[in-house]
């Protein structure tokens, strides 16, 4: 049988537990109150499936998303990411200070918002037609052949000069375009497209692929290249009258640096499918 230590080593022991066990104590709560204390930045982001930028169909939450939560937790702050069905309605509660940010915007969406320096995406727009329709790009005046389904705020002036004049000039001819507003629009676009009531939506490749795949009609619509257009740049668009907004978005230009250099943004870029769009053409309107 083994021996009891002696009684003075027993009341070592609990004298260093004594101490011990509170210094514990105060750590663990000192770490709840860290947690509880950071401050939770709260980013607006659209329902629609926009994968894979954003809201995939199959729960993953798109990269931009992943790139936010990763950067600012990083940087000692919680995120909470909204979702609205409304991408104007998001665009006005940015602009009006409700919340710190939005998701993955175009800067001609809203010039009054604050951007970082560096964009989350490069977006590729192409036209979408329903395979039974022989139709090509070859200039503007190519649209009048169809009728247009646009999503209400969303920023076409960046597409090109010439296609943001052709939209001003028919932004009221319901025979030319038609304005879709609320939830997952660009599925009711494809829906319309389906019934011969639109006959083209103007939208990102990657887009426009996944929702036709989740819809299972990408045998019925098929995309065509818009000639001469460059990509188009998205960014995290910060609250134009929030005090923190320039150093949120210089925090955010440092965090994404920083993902890009130590292969963290590979990584997260890799489940989508995706390369990292540095080194694109962009047209930054």
């Amino acid at each position: 049988m083994a021996s009891l230590p002696p009684h003075n080593s027993l009341a070592a022991i609990r004298s260093w537990l004594g101490l011990i066990l509170p210094l514990c104590s105060l750590i663990a709560q000192a770490n709840e109150e860290t947690e509880a204390d950071a401050e939770t930045l709260l980013f607006l982001n659209e329902t629609a499936f926009y994968c894979p930028y954003t809201s995939c169909s199959d729960g993953r939450p798109g990269y931009v998303i992943e790139l936010v939560e990763k950067i600012y937790s990083n940087k000692g702050y919680a995120v909470h990411i909204e979702n609205v069905n409304s991408w104007s309605r998001a665009i006005f509660k940015t602009e009006t200070n409700e919340v710190d940010g939005i998701v993955n915007i175009a800067k001609s969406s809203s010039p009054s918002l604050l951007y970082p320096k560096e964009a989350v995406s490069n977006l590729n727009i192409e036209a979408f037609v329903p395979t039974h329709i022989d139709w090509q790009y070859f200039d503007t005046n190519s649209f009048t052949q169809l009728r247009l389904g646009l999503v209400q705020g969303y920023g076409y002036d960046s597409v090109s000069p010439e296609f943001s004049q052709y939209v001003t000039q028919n932004k009221d001819n319901e025979s030319r375009i038609i304005w879709i507003t609320g939830t997952d629009p660009l599925e009711r676009i494809f829906e319309m497209m389906m019934i011969d009531r639109l006959s083209a939506a103007i939208e990102d490749r990657n887009v426009g692929m996944h929702i036709l795949k989740k819809m299972g009609i990408e045998d019925k619509i098929t995309s065509r290249s818009i000639y001469n257009l460059p990509t188009i740049p998205t960014y995290i668009g910060f609250a134009p009258g929030k005090r923190n907004s320039a150093m949120l978005a210089e925090l955010f230009d440092q965090g994404l640096r920083e993902l890009r250099s130590n292969g963290e943004l590979a990584q997260i870029l890799s489940k989508y499918g995706v390369d990292d769009w540095k080194d694109s053409q962009i047209n930054d309107h």
